[in-house]
C-alpha cells in the first residue's frame, strides 16, 4: 500500500514554491469556481487524462476525498503529498485561489446563431470529432495539447469542449499553464449540446 503524506496548507504552498505541480481531482464544476492557481484538473479513473502528465515532474494533490492519491502514485507519478482538508483548509489559511469561466451550451449556441466568431476547441479523439462536432470547431485531442506541433494560438479565447466536461476541464487547465489565460470550459460538453437539440456537423 502506497502512503502519501498529508500536507498542511503552509507545507503545500512550500511544495508549490519548490516547483511541484498541483493536481486537482475534484469535479470540473467545483474546479472552475475556485482552485489553486496553476492546478491541472484531472478526473483520474474516469478517463485517461492522468496518463498525459509528464513523469519527470513532482505533484501535489487536491482531492476530496483522498482515495485516488495512492492510485496516482501507483500510476508512476511522483506525488509528494495531498492537501489535508482540501480547498476548505486552503481558504481558511488565507491562500489565494483562481477561477475559470464556464459557459453553458445555450450561451455558446446563442453566440454562434448571432454570427459571432467563437473559437471552439474540441479535445475529444479524432474519431469522436468525425462522428459529430460543432460547426467551425478546431479538433485537438487532449493528449496533443502539450506537443509543440500543436501550434495552437494561445492568444485566442478558446471555448473548450469534450464529450461531457472532464477532458475539457483538463485541457483548459493545461492551456492556462501554457499561457492561454482566456480559455474557458463549455459545461456539459457535446452530450449537453445534443440533448438541447443543437446541430452537429460530421466528417464525410
Amino acid at each position: 500500500m502506497i502512503t502519501i503524506p498529508a500536507l498542511h496548507a503552509a507545507d503545500f504552498a512550500t511544495a508549490l514554491a519548490a516547483g511541484a505541480i498541483p493536481l486537482d481531482l475534484r469535479l470540473p464544476a467545483h474546479f472552475v469556481r475556485e482552485h489553486i492557481a496553476g492546478a491541472i484538473n484531472v478526473q483520474f479513473g474516469k478517463d485517461n487524462s492522468a496518463f498525459f502528465l509528464p513523469r519527470e515532474q513532482s505533484y501535489v494533490i487536491v482531492t476530496e476525498p483522498e482515495t485516488a492519491v495512492p492510485q496516482l502514485a501507483a500510476a508512476g507519478l511522483d506525488v509528494q503529498g495531498f492537501l489535508e482538508g482540501g480547498m476548505k483548509a486552503w481558504l481558511a489559511a488565507g491562500q489565494a485561489v483562481a477561477e475559470i469561466e464556464a459557459v453553458m451550451v445555450s450561451e455558446l449556441q446563442a453566440c454562434l446563431t448571432a454570427g459571432h466568431t467563437v473559437p471552439v476547441l474540441d479535445v475529444r479523439e479524432a474519431h469522436e470529432f468525425a462522428a459529430g462536432h460543432i460547426a467551425g470547431a478546431v479538433s485537438l485531442p487532449l493528449g496533443e495539447i502539450r506537443r509543440p506541433a500543436a501550434a495552437l494560438d494561445l492568444t485566442r479565447p478558446w471555448l473548450v469542449i469534450c464529450s461531457d466536461e472532464g477532458r475539457a476541464s483538463t485541457a483548459v487547465s493545461l492551456l492556462r499553464r501554457l499561457g492561454c489565460q482566456q480559455a474557458a470550459l463549455v459545461l456539459g460538453g457535446i452530450a449537453a449540446w445534443t440533448a438541447a437539440g443543437f446541430p452537429l456537423e460530421r466528417v464525410a
